[in-house]
């Protein structure tokens, strides 16, 4: 099927967010979420609010030399 504009887009941020994640490049990472953004935990609540407390519940995870994530699998849907 042919994606729309806004799928493709957010395939886009996807890919640069985890690229940016195996990176290390915290702060490319960040520039994937808006200024507001939010973190949550599955029925725990908010774990940070806003791009300042993000970088710092995830300064210290970005240092690990093992940090890597891989991408199993992929859908991308309208």
């Amino acid at each position: 099927p042919v994606l729309s504009t806004e799928s493709r887009d957010a395939e886009r941020v996807v890919q640069a967010q985890l690229d940016a994640y195996n990176a290390r490049d915290l702060d490319t990472w960040l520039s994937t979420y808006s200024e507001d953004a939010e973190q949550f935990m599955l029925h725990m609540g908010s774990l940070a609010k806003g791009q300042a407390a993000i970088r710092k519940r995830m300064e210290e995870r970005f240092q690990d030399p093992n940090l890597h994530a891989r991408l199993l699998h992929r859908t991308v849907m309208e």
